[in-house]
């Protein structure tokens, strides 16, 4: 093992071992402390989109975008309902600062492309939000925590140990159609077990099986959607907020698209 790798390994396992306990523990307080991590990772990762437009050969606004995804994430606290409201407001506001600023037909393209750069991360971390503060909503949120983690590992594994055919060579070329199996299987092993573990979130074991498997395709997309913009900005990281880890984004990945349907799963499917 070359001294580099081991070094940043060792970065990575005592960010992870500092890290994890304290998001437990702001997840298990939920209320405020929640609100406030998740408008703060909000503002983060909108900021890393965002960069991530650029270096791509965009024009988002950055900084009227990063408070914009705050202001949206901090809001859900209240109800759903402010979500939307927020989302509004700040299209308007960031459509006159682009108008304004840029003055030309270019404006449209960069609200356009804050708007979705914001929307793609702002939203699920709002609905994390409500997710915890509705009922069960520690265990719902470990669930599509654990599910998204067991996604992420059995591909890697299974890839490595399995993997010979390349899923999408031009868009990360280390991910192999095996290791998409192995963490489809692992997500719904994953998500199985944890229905049965966690008391407060019961459902039939066939729709345990198929919430496993939805997380599983939507982690893996996820993933590979942040792969595809960061080899369009030429860049290996998102940022290098978590050290040993990259940016946040580099975290969020694969969260973001779970996030929304585990919440609505919360809310619509019916229990055992």
């Amino acid at each position: 093992m070359s001294t580099p790798f081991r070094s940043n390994l060792q970065v990575r396992v005592a960010t992870t071992l500092v890290g994890l306990p304290l998001l437990l523990l702001v997840l298990w307080l939920g209320g405020h402390w929640i609100t406030g991590v998740a408008a703060a990772a909000s503002v983060a990762g909108c900021a890393e989109m965002l960069l991530l437009q650029r270096n791509a050969g965009w024009r988002p606004l950055i900084i009227q975008g990063a408070l914009w995804g705050g202001f949206t994430t901090g809001l859900a606290a209240i109800d759903g309902n402010t979500i939307v409201i927020a989302m509004m407001t700040g299209a308007v506001a960031v459509g006159i600062v682009a108008v304004v600023t840029r003055r030309s037909i270019e404006a449209i393209g960069d609200w356009t492309l804050t708007t979705a750069g914001v929307a793609y991360v702002s939203l699920p971390l709002a609905l994390l939000v409500l997710l915890r503060l509705g009922p069960n909503g520690f265990e719902w949120v470990i669930l599509a925590l654990l599910a998204t983690f067991a996604t992420d590992t059995a591909a890697y594994f299974t890839g490595r140990l399995l993997g010979r055919h390349k899923m999408a060579p031009s868009v990360s070329p280390g991910k192999t159609w095996e290791g998409a199996v192995g963490g489809l299987l692992g997500a719904v092993i994953a998500t199985v077990c944890l229905v049965d573990l966690l008391d407060a979130v019961s459902m039939h074991v066939a729709l345990a099986s198929t919430l496993g498997a939805m997380i599983g395709v939507a982690s893996q997309i996820g993933d590979l959607a942040e792969s595809k913009l960061k080899r369009m900005a030429n860049t290996k990281d998102s940022g290098r907020l978590i050290p040993g880890h990259g940016g946040l984004l580099d975290r969020l990945d694969s969260l973001i698209p779970v996030l929304p349907l585990v919440y609505y799963a919360s809310l619509n499917w019916p229990s055992s």
